[in-house]
Parts: structure tokens; C-alpha cells; sequence
């Protein structure tokens, strides 16, 4: 199993955003939803693969289409909110 680390979530099709977020919600006990339908980040332990697996965006067969992303580095201007989500394990 990989390392603990972020990702970033990022949906392009046509699921509703709350099917979505509760699948999301079930892949992790860390999640960051604060910015709508369109981007969300969560911490999982697992692979990137099983990540998107686990929230349907892999097989290509239902409704939700969308991209994975996992951070290695972060910078740029957004809520406090977020960065504090972000921080949580730094210290």
C-alpha cells in the first residue's frame, strides 16, 4: 500500500456532485470539500489507481469521467480553510 499523501479530485462529467461526494466521503475519513463540484481533495493511502477506481472515473463504463491528481507540492491563493486541511500533518 502506498504512503499517506493528497490528491486532488477533479470531475468532468455529468454525475451528480453529491453521488460523487458521498463516494469520495467513503475512500477517505480526510476530505476537503470547500469549492463546489469541481475540484475536491482527500488523503488516501492507497495507489492513485485504486483511488480512481474506488470513485469510478476508471473503467470508462459509467456517467463519471474525471482526473486524478496526486500532489507532490502545493502553492498559490485559496481559503484559510484549505491550507489548514492541507497543513494538518506537517506538524
Amino acid at each position: 500500500m502506498a504512503s499517506k499523501a493528497f490528491y486532488a479530485i477533479i470531475p468532468l462529467g455529468n454525475e451528480p456532485p453529491d453521488d460523487l461526494k458521498k463516494k469520495i466521503q467513503n475512500v477517505s475519513k480526510s476530505v476537503y470539500i470547500g469549492y463546489g463540484p469541481n475540484v475536491y481533495f482527500v488523503e488516501y493511502s492507497g495507489s492513485i489507481q485504486d483511488l480512481s477506481d474506488r470513485i469510478g472515473f476508471s473503467d470508462g463504463k459509467n456517467s463519471t469521467a474525471g482526473i486524478v491528481i496526486k500532489m507532490k507540492g502545493y502553492y498559490g491563493f485559496a481559503s484559510l480553510s484549505l491550507w489548514e486541511w492541507l497543513a494538518q500533518d506537517e506538524g
